[in-house]
């Protein structure tokens, strides 16, 4: 790998531990990556890292300079495609992953810049021109409305980005999210799903509370499952080859050390539920139908409300899809 004097400069500073001059982050934001790659295409590190202070901005900065060679074809898809580099421009916490982890914590560097241009690639190709340019001006759109002002809700995810910057969501009248799935598109035509969580408690905000409300108006159809739902017809219109999980163990930004702020996510009975099976990578791959009941399996005084959710189930997905599809 070639890195100029500056490269070289800043390993030797950041390896030996020294103290930061006054600055340095500044012009370290200030080099171009070369004479192809303008820096208007790509904002500030200081941007992608707001509100962080001078030693996180000095080690990104560092990965910044570090990923350049691999983050050519990054380039090439932004100035491809401008609903997507004007996404970037609004949004510079969507390159935070690049800077950090995406999706598993085991991927190193290099590997992160080029799964993230094949990300924004896929997707570019995938979305029609009217949703990018609702995406790059809003951040997310509505796929489907469920009742009582519950909607589903496909965009940005501009709370942790590293968990995958593609986002599926319920949300509230107020826009408030009930139930979120983060995801990212790799190389090879998959999905891969960096976190499933519910929302954030808030002084006027009961995230139980409205988890229950959308599984009564879902006829019985836990948020988690309607999005897993959704998220398997989502990668079979866009032909994808698989939907795996990230471990729990592995997510780009673990929970198992922390207290919990939100609904507490059982994991390993979710996949259980879903059918998923373990992958010799330890990843969970989401099977390409969840399993339904058969009618015939059903108690007879209880067929009516499945047949319900059913039916219920495929006008969703019909709504979600037709909105993602080009």
């Amino acid at each position: 790998m070639y890195l100029d004097s500056h490269s070289v400069n800043l390993c030797k500073v950041y390896r030996c531990g020294f103290s930061i001059p006054v600055g340095l982050p500044d012009a370290i934001n200030s080099l171009q990556l070369d004479a192809a790659q303008p820096s208007m295409i790509f904002p500030p590190v200081a941007a992608m890292r707001a509100g962080s202070g001078r030693w996180v901005l000095f080690r990104s900065s560092v990965k910044w300079v570090l990923g350049k060679p691999w983050r050519r074809s990054l380039y090439r898809v932004l100035c491809k495609d401008e609903h997507m580099a004007r996404l970037v421009r609004a949004r510079p916490i969507v390159l935070r992953p690049l800077l950090r982890a995406y999706l598993d914590r085991r991927t190193p560097l290099w590997t992160r810049q080029i799964q993230f241009a094949e990300d924004l690639s896929f997707a570019g190709e995938r979305l029609p021109c009217a949703t990018k340019a609702a995406l790059a001006a809003d951040g997310w759109i509505t796929i489907a409305k469920l009742a009582d002002g519950f909607s589903v809700s496909f965009g940005v995810n501009d709370i942790c980005p590293e968990e995958g910057i593609w986002a599926l969501c319920i949300r509230d009248a107020l826009d408030r999210r009930v139930f979120q799935l983060t995801f990212g598109l790799l190389p090879g035509h998959r999905i891969m799903v960096g976190s499933v969580q519910g929302g954030r408690q808030e002084a006027d905000f009961e995230p139980a509370a409205a988890i229950r409300a959308v599984t009564k108006l879902c006829h019985g159809i836990r948020p988690q499952m309607l999005l897993a739902e959704i998220l398997t017809g989502i990668s079979r219109v866009w032909a994808c080859r698989s939907v795996e999980f990230v471990p729990p163990r592995y997510q780009a930004r673990s929970r198992w050390h922390r207290a919990s702020r939100g609904i507490q996510f059982d994991y390993r009975a979710y996949f259980q539920e879903c059918g998923m099976t373990r992958q010799e990578n330890t990843v969970w791959r989401l099977p390409g139908h969840l399993p339904r009941k058969r009618l015939d399996e059903v108690e007879s005084r209880k067929r009516s409300m499945y047949r319900k959710r059913f039916a219920f189930l495929d006008a969703i997905l019909n709504e979600c899809v037709a909105e993602l599809a080009k």
